[in-house]
């Protein structure tokens, strides 16, 4: 089989990468007009920053007028729901009037995903390529979240595992508490591989961070979090989430079949990650994450694209190519609406059984290793 990207030309990889970026713009189709309004997550994360320090962050009411004062309209939807370190991160859009700062974001967003591509540690050019592809990612753009910041984090973390500095991966990858609740399943990965060492930097990490929350958030920051994020207006059409809790939502007793889904879904967490490489178990620990969340929409699966680029290699059947070809396609995540999301999930369910089925025979070496010695699909088997 010939190579996936490895051997193609710069033009070819430029021709494919703006295919895939019209596909799914078609496929989006009109609601991208929102983004130019601004009427998206942005408005959250930049009511956060303006209510910093104030020890009024959570306060549904001030954000509302936040959101009245930057852009004249008020959404329960939109309101400010990351931890109180992220104010800091979002401070030099708060600078800025509100239409202004969000388009500077939208900007932002693509130099991220970029950069994400610059710094992934093994084959750029399929990183690019299914950055291009992915529906989430666009998706990430047109809602304009900051899940594109949290691929860099990952990339950033993988290089320094790469070079043997755990320490320094696990104070990197701390920064993926913007998202906390999308990597309820990493500690299973530190404990079963016994990384005691990217324990460590986590654990600094977390503790800046946490600093961080009660410098900028006030000493009551965590009660007035709690209290925010049990309204009806943060868990909007749990129905459309591609997780276990939108597939099971419909189902009589969903708490307890979601309950189960989860401990299944951490159970194979757990037999994937005691197999091989950290790289291996991170992938698997995204993928579970994903799935388990108690929150999340298609614009979180885009965390599921570093999973799929580090395990590809070890897609060599060709029912298992096709199948990787499926999730990194538009074909997996388009099922929008109240009632095909199931799809979204089932693949992403899928995707996790493959990862916990395969043994050790399929890891003769480190992941990294491998990703050096293996380009292609064509150098696989």
């Amino acid at each position: 089989m010939r190579p996936l990207a490895s051997d193609v030309s710069r033009r070819k990889l430029v021709i494919l990468c703006l295919l895939g970026l019209g596909a799914n713009a078609c496929l989006f189709g009109p609601m991208l007009l929102l983004t130019g309004d601004g009427q998206n997550d942005f408005m959250g994360m930049y009511a956060g920053a303006r209510l910093a320090f104030t020890g009024n962050m959570y306060d549904i009411h001030e954000n509302f007028n936040v959101q009245h004062e930057a852009a004249g309209w008020e959404n329960p939807n939109l309101l400010a729901v990351r931890l109180p370190f992220d104010a800091l991160l979002m401070w030099p859009w708060n600078r800025l009037p509100y239409l202004q700062a969000q388009h500077l974001w939208e900007i932002a967003i693509v130099l991220t995903v970029a950069l994400f591509c610059c710094l992934w540690p093994y084959d750029r050019k399929i990183a690019a390529l299914a950055c291009c592809w992915s529906f989430p990612l666009l998706t990430v753009f047109a809602n304009g979240q900051d899940v594109a910041l949290l691929l860099v984090v990952i990339a950033l973390a993988l290089r320094h595992m790469k070079r043997g500095s755990e320490t320094a991966a696990g104070l990197v990858f701390s920064l993926c508490a913007i998202k906390f609740h999308l990597f309820l399943l990493v500690p299973l990965l530190v404990l079963s591989q016994k990384r005691w060492r990217f324990l460590g930097g986590l654990s600094v990490g977390a503790a800046i961070l946490a600093i961080a929350s009660f410098t900028v958030g006030g000493w009551n920051w965590p009660a007035q979090y709690l209290n925010l994020i049990r309204t009806p207006g943060i868990n909007p059409a749990a129905i459309s989430m591609p997780n276990l809790h939108g597939l099971v939502y419909r189902l009589p007793h969903h708490a307890i079949w979601q309950a189960a889904g989860t401990l299944a879904v951490a159970l194979i967490v757990w037999h994937a990650c005691r197999k091989t490489s950290f790289e291996y178990g991170i992938a698997a620990a995204m993928t579970g994450g994903v799935l388990v969340a108690p929150h999340d929409y298609l614009a979180d699966c885009a965390l599921v694209l570093p999973a799929l680029l580090l395990t590809l290699p070890m897609a060599a059947e060709k029912w298992r190519r096709y199948f990787y070809l499926f999730l990194l396609s538009p074909l997996s995540s388009i099922w929008g609406g109240n009632y095909h999301t199931w799809i979204t999930t089932l693949s992403l369910l899928a995707l996790l059984i493959f990862l916990g089925k395969l043994n050790d025979q399929h890891f003769p070496n480190a992941i990294g290793v491998r990703f050096d010695k293996f380009e292609s699909f064509a150098d696989i088997g």
